[in-house]
This record gives C-alpha cells, structure tokens and sequence, in this order.
C-alpha cells in the first residue's frame, strides 16, 4: 500500500509500551496505518475540523489515543466502546493518563 497522508517518519515513540500503557492480551494497531487511514476518511469527509471519531471495538484504546496524539488539532471528541469490559477499564486508564500529563488537550472535552 502506498502511504499519502501518513509521512515515512519514526514512530518508535508511539510504540505500546513506550509512551502508552502496553496490556498483555489487547493488540495495538500500527501507528503509521491508522494516521493513514484516519487521512484516506478526512479526505471523503466535507469536515475537515471539530472532528469526532468513534471506534466500536476500542480494545485498550490504542488507537483512539495514537489519532488523539496525532491530530488534536482537528478532533474535538473521541469515544470507544467494547465488548469486553476489562478492556474498556484499560482504555479509560490509557486516556485518563493522557488528561492527567496534560499530553493531549482534546481528551478533557
């Protein structure tokens, strides 16, 4: 696949485990494929700012936090949801550690 909206830099930082909570048993999805495919919907998308994203199957929220990270300039509300509630508790420890660092403004909205 060829990338358009996601640059070929380092990741490395947004690596489960590193700036994120890693849970054994809760899969992380690539970094770099999410900002691409957040991107490829932007582009069919009439907005282009106040976003807000929903993901149905958050698991530890990975995701949602990666997007949050990457575009808090132009997503206003992210919600998750899940099956399983042990991994809705991780995502709300996950986003509750980005309110309390202050390293995402878009999570306290």
């Amino acid at each position: 696949m060829e990338y358009r909206y996601s640059n070929n830099k380092n990741f490395e930082d947004f690596a489960s485990g590193r700036v994120i909570y890693n849970y054994k048993g809760i899969t992380n999805f690539p970094a770099r494929l999410a900002q691409e495919i957040f991107g490829r919907c932007l582009e069919y998308s009439n907005k282009k700012n106040d976003i807000g994203i929903y993901d149905c199957c958050c698991g530890g929220g990975y995701m949602l936090t990666i997007l949050g990270f990457m575009n808090a300039d132009i997503i206003s509300e992210i919600t998750g949801s899940d099956i399983n509630p042990d991994a809705v508790t991780k995502a709300k420890t996950t986003w509750n550690y980005c309110m309390q660092t202050d390293l995402i403004n878009v999570w306290n909205r």
